[in-house]
């Protein structure tokens, strides 16, 4: 893969990424317009709003490694995980009534997967 496509995909990426980390500031909001889930308690904005900051982390250290080869490795297996697992865990819940609004994630965070893998190897 031509390496400016790679920091172009990976920018585009973890912009994207990075951007569930506005859940942290406005669980609520974000959750319902872009997730179509209402938080129900305290206890569930909670848990939101910190699993939005590891994501907009995972965002953030996504367009790290466009300045930074040396770590991108390690950053790429770690998204492709996390995407992984959430993509798994929508996919074993797709028929109930909460994972409606989640389609766009499976098929966001599939494509990212599929990239991230390409790139660590290098697959052209």
């Amino acid at each position: 893969m031509d390496l400016n496509y790679i920091n172009i995909m990976l920018y585009v990426t973890g912009i994207i990424t990075a951007t569930v980390g506005l859940q942290f500031f406005f669980p609520e909001l974000v959750s319902e317009k872009m997730f179509q889930i209402k938080l129900k308690d305290d206890a569930s904005i909670l848990v939101a709003r910190h699993w939005a900051l590891l994501v907009g982390i995972i965002g953030l250290l996504i367009i790290c490694s466009v300045h930074s080869p040396a770590i991108r490795t390690h950053i790429l297996i770690a998204a492709v995980i996390s995407k992984a697992a959430i993509v798994l865990l929508i996919l074993k819940d797709l028929k109930k009534d909460y994972t409606k609004g989640l389609k766009v994630t499976v098929v966001f965070d599939t494509i990212c997967v599929v990239l991230y893998i390409l790139v660590l190897f290098e697959i052209t």
